[in-house]
């Protein structure tokens, strides 16, 4: 029986196009990795080599770093952001991450003082 995903397939290859990967795809969904596999090799998806991600923040969200971060600490939720955004919620968290480090001038957790 073919289980019946919660986004359309070429909107699941466009999310892996942009850098998610299928793990993060699969574990949002609640299916398995192979699921979402053949979804995307059904609409012509190029897989990654397993661990092929370009790098961090490949994913283009289109709120700044700064908007994310404001509604984020306004009380909006991980889950909620992700699902507005089209995106998993890793992706969330490691771009609220990065605008941290932004925010700390890139100096770490104690913003360069020494102790």
């Amino acid at each position: 029986m073919r289980i019946e995903l919660a986004v359309p397939s070429q909107v699941l290859r466009e999310r892996y196009e942009a850098g998610e990967s299928l793990y993060d795809l699969a574990r949002e969904l609640g299916v398995s990795a192979p699921t979402v596999k053949v979804r995307l090799l059904e609409v012509g998806t190029v897989l990654r080599p397993v661990g092929g991600r370009a790098g961090r923040n490949t994913v283009e969200l289109p709120i700044s770093l700064k908007e994310l971060r404001r509604r984020r600490e306004a009380g909006e939720s991980v889950a909620a952001l992700a699902a507005e955004l089209w995106v998993s919620p890793n992706t969330i968290r490691a771009r609220l991450k990065s605008a941290e480090e932004e925010a700390q001038g890139g100096q770490g957790p104690q913003g360069g003082q020494e102790r």
